[in-house]
């Protein structure tokens, strides 16, 4: 069951990945207050709320782990099989933000077209809304975890997978000297 204690490993995956996505959050914060068209903002907008669902999605599709998680040593495999996850499984481990992509990219360009120097006021009815069903997301994913003994959050319970530590590999430098 060793293999499935991955919650710390997954928590420093998560400050990994996003601090891979810095310079795209400073390219955004220095084209807010420009004075770019509204359309170019829309395409930008649409770059910088998808890249992150692709992102997750093809890096766990193709190598089961993103940046973060190849660092801190845990991979996302098929619950039953433990083998490698298809991109539906990478899609249902994500479908929040998949589904919040479309208010993202209107809640970017609603506030540029509004104000292009002012960001949107978070206090709004329905941000507050989503706000608070995004808290209450994050909330449920740790609670899930934290009452498993495989440590499955909701969207792994979703999407059928499980994380698990990759196991270390034996140094080829040791397997030649024991073999001598």
């Amino acid at each position: 069951m060793d293999k499935y204690k991955t919650g710390l490993n997954r928590f420093i995956a998560i400050i990994i990945d996003g601090l891979i996505f810095v310079p795209l959050d400073w390219v955004h914060e220095s084209i807010w207050g420009s004075n770019i068209p509204v359309y170019g903002f829309f395409v930008w907008a649409v770059f910088y709320s998808v890249s992150f669902v692709v992102y997750y999605v093809f890096m766990h599709v193709r190598f089961g782990q993103t940046i973060g998680k190849w660092i801190c040593k845990v991979k996302v495999v098929d619950y039953e099989s433990e083998k490698s996850i298809n991109i539906t499984q990478a899609i249902l481990r994500d479908i929040i933000p998949v589904l919040l992509v479309p208010y993202s990219i209107y809640s970017y360009t609603s506030g540029y077209a509004a104000d292009p120097g002012v960001f949107s006021d978070p206090s709004n009815g329905f941000d507050l809304i989503v706000a608070k069903i995004l808290l209450f997301w994050v909330f449920l994913e740790l609670i899930t975890m934290l009452m498993n003994k495989k440590r499955r959050a909701v969207h792994d319970l979703i999407a059928g997978t499980v994380v698990i530590k990759v196991p270390n590999k034996p140094n080829s430098a040791n397997r030649e000297s024991t073999v001598i």
